[in-house]
């Protein structure tokens, strides 16, 4: 592995750390994976469609299957480079994740706060 060199316990607690962080990452990707696969089915399949979201000839631009591909796509994304950049400690990868989910974070608490 690419850990810089510790001693003793802090060693374990060290690789123990990042396999959890490689665990989670690889769990957020199985899940931006699901995500896809729907959209894809859901875009592919006209029956499936009608059963996530029920008859409706108003949905006939396959929107949602599209916002789903890309939901997927960009979490699938994001893990990769959280996976790869934790295992092989490269720092730009990591920015990258952090700079995404900051931007994400943002984004969605910006516009909860709305009075009328």
């Amino acid at each position: 592995m690419y850990i810089a060199a510790y001693c003793g316990k802090t060693q374990r607690t060290a690789s123990s750390a990042m396999e959890a962080a490689v665990r989670v990452t690889r769990r957020v990707q199985l899940t931006g994976g699901s995500i896809f696969s729907l959209g894809v089915w859901i875009r592919c399949d006209l029956d499936a469609r009608n059963q996530v979201f029920g008859p409706n000839d108003v949905l006939e631009d396959h929107a949602e299957a599209y916002l789903l591909i890309t939901i997927g796509a960009v979490v699938m994304l994001i893990s990769f480079f959280a996976c790869f950049g934790a295992l092989l400690e490269n720092q730009c990868m990591l920015a990258v994740v952090r700079c995404s989910v900051r931007h994400a974070h943002t984004h969605t608490h910006t516009h909860t706060h709305t009075t009328v």
